[in-house]
């Protein structure tokens, strides 16, 4: 058994059509939210990232109670091989990181999560027979968003179909084009902004959802049906406490 989980920091569930947005298409997460399940609410009781990592390890949601094992340990002592692979450096907590036998950090995947797809079909606990757990952290979501004129031009198109079409800007002045660096831009709160802003990152989305592709056909290639499984999710929720 292989289980894969996908974690995609600084996800916005409000970019994904399983979620209700109709105007982005991203076929691979859409396939795999038609197929599987999808989690309507998403709590966290820690906006904490070293808490958040707690809670995925195991660890106790509330209170400072903790189980005398926690998955990591549960999964090795069954003879699961623990694989983390990201495309960050120096930020994930210590702690959780040594938790994995197998751990590959590589930051040119902050511009091609590919190369990550790339990582996981190398890796040894993925190509081993063993059952694995092999745990993806991708930073491709959060801003300044490098995304490949591929996936860039259909939405550089798009809005300026928009614009044009609700004649928000006047005859011959330059059309804005998708932001992909929010903080270099600013933050004015104009409309043509907040627009050329979400258009940005929903170009990085659909880069995602091909980089999620890469990584079902991988596996639907590898094994057999039954014998892997696919969690996608973000590193925050809706917090409560």
């Amino acid at each position: 058994m292989k289980l894969i989980v996908v974690v995609i920091r600084g996800a916005n569930t409000r970019f994904m059509p399983a979620y209700g947005n109709s105007w982005i298409q991203l076929p691979n997460l859409s396939v795999l939210s038609a197929r599987g399940l999808t989690l309507d609410y998403y709590f966290a009781s820690s906006w904490n990232e070293i808490d958040i990592r707690q809670a995925w390890l195991g660890d106790s949601w509330f209170g400072d109670k903790k189980p005398e094992r926690d998955l990591s340990e549960i999964l090795s002592s069954a003879g699961w091989n623990l694989a983390f692979l990201s495309d960050h450096q120096n930020e994930c907590p210590t702690e959780f990181q040594k938790a994995f036998a197998f751990q590959n950090v590589i930051p040119g995947a902050s511009e091609n999560p590919l190369l990550l797809h790339s990582a996981m079909e190398k890796n040894e606990a993925y190509l081993s027979e063993k059952n694995a757990l092999i745990w993806i952290e991708t930073d491709f979501l959060l801003p300044p968003w490098k995304v490949s004129e591929e996936f860039l031009s259909p939405f550089v198109e798009e809005l300026h179909d928009y614009l044009l079409d609700k004649e928000e800007v006047e005859e011959g002045a330059e059309m804005p084009v998708p932001i992909l660096n929010p903080k270099e831009e600013g933050l004015e709160s104009n409309d043509l902004n907040f627009l050329a802003r979400q258009s940005g990152l929903a170009a990085a989305w659909s880069q995602m959802d091909d980089f999620v592709g890469a990584i079902v056909a991988s596996a639907q290639e590898k094994f057999k049906e039954g014998e892997f499984a696919i969690l996608v999710t973000s590193d925050h929720g809706l917090a409560i406490g």
